[in-house]
């Protein structure tokens, strides 16, 4: 997909207009406008800006062939296609060590959460990567940190638009120093 198409694609499902996007990463509207249309493309520091606004990938938001073929390893019961997977970041160190900040997660997206995977989704707008196990009457989604503390997402909550599950982490790439 192209970083046009992808970036538009990603500032509405953010609920972002071109003004407020352009305005959270330090660029004029019409910027964000060149870009959406085509008629431009960012510098790579802004690249990634964007990647961490949006919590993905350079290569995801760059509509990186590579990063579009990689190849996820599937659980029993689970295909991996294109239009299933989504690359983003870790956000935070929620999940360490497992998972660390900035990792690049790859995900597997499923019309069914299995008990105890490593689920990414969004909840009240923020986007959090925990395991989760179905419990009666909805979610408990749990960090490794200890520090942490389990959210319960209840089943009115998992059905509206406060909760999307992005999908449940297959592959993490980490950069080594």
């Amino acid at each position: 997909m192209e970083f046009r198409i992808r970036l538009k694609q990603l500032r509405e499902e953010a609920n972002l207009s071109q003004a407020q996007l352009a305005q959270q990463i330090g660029v004029s509207q019409s910027t964000v406008g060149m870009w959406e249309s085509g008629r431009n493309k960012p510098a790579f520091d802004t690249l990634k800006k964007l990647a961490e606004k949006f919590h993905v990938t350079v290569g995801y938001l760059a509509g990186d062939a590579w990063e579009e073929s990689v190849l996820c390893s599937e659980p029993k019961g689970y295909h991996c296609s294109h239009e299933n997977r989504l690359s983003i970041l870790m956000p935070d160190d929620s999940m360490a060590p497992e998972l660390r900040k900035d990792d690049s997660l790859l995900l597997h997206r499923s019309p069914k959460i299995p008990n105890g995977v490593i689920l990414a989704f969004r909840y009240k707008g923020k986007t959090l990567v925990r395991r989760v196990y179905r419990m009666p009457g909805g979610l408990l989604a749990q960090a490794a940190d200890k520090n942490t503390p389990p959210l319960y997402i209840a089943l009115e909550e998992e059905q509206s638009d406060i909760f999307e599950p992005l999908g449940i982490v297959m592959e993490l790439s980490r950069l080594v120093n």
